[in-house]
């Protein structure tokens, strides 16, 4: 379990430099960085969306850019609460107070990516986007704890 735990630490460490190097683009790199992803998911979910002329695609792209934005914060921080879960997670106490924890490393680091946010051209901490953030690290520990629950229920069955 130290293993893992270690792993974990080191992962979470790379995916919170990962946070900090989005935050620290410039509101119009990160807008083209939003609009890339906004095109990826046009060409999926929009029927000949290349066929369409370039401002009707860029009307689909500036339309749910706004959206794209909040579901990255979303999953940024799903990501985040998952791997500072199994950063404490000792596989025998309480998965609340590991939850907690790991709540707490995922709230906490959202706030100060906000404030960093401040000082970046074109950027502003948003507490919207805290609580967004916040929403996203819940639901991985939702995640992360049911799947935990779940394989130690299986692993209870085979014995």
């Amino acid at each position: 379990m130290k293993k893992i735990r270690i792993a974990a630490f080191v992962l979470m460490v790379i995916w919170m430099g990962y946070i900090f190097a989005m935050s620290q683009r410039t509101a119009d790199e990160s807008t083209k960085d939003s609009e890339k992803v906004g095109a990826f998911i046009g060409k999926m979910v929009v029927p000949n969306f290349e066929k369409l002329d370039e401002e009707a695609q860029h009307e689909f792209v500036v339309r749910i850019d706004h959206d794209v934005r909040k579901t990255a914060h979303f999953l940024e921080y799903a990501l985040l609460g998952i791997l500072a879960f199994f950063v404490f997670y000792d596989g025998v106490g309480e998965h609340g107070i590991f939850c907690i924890k790991a709540f707490s490393v995922a709230f906490f680091y959202s706030v100060t990516d906000e404030f960093h946010q401040l000082f970046i051209s074109g950027r502003s901490g948003q507490f919207s986007d805290v609580f967004i953030d916040s929403m996203g690290a819940l639901a991985g520990l939702l995640a992360v704890t049911a799947g935990v629950a779940l394989i130690a229920k299986l692993r209870n069955e085979k014995k």
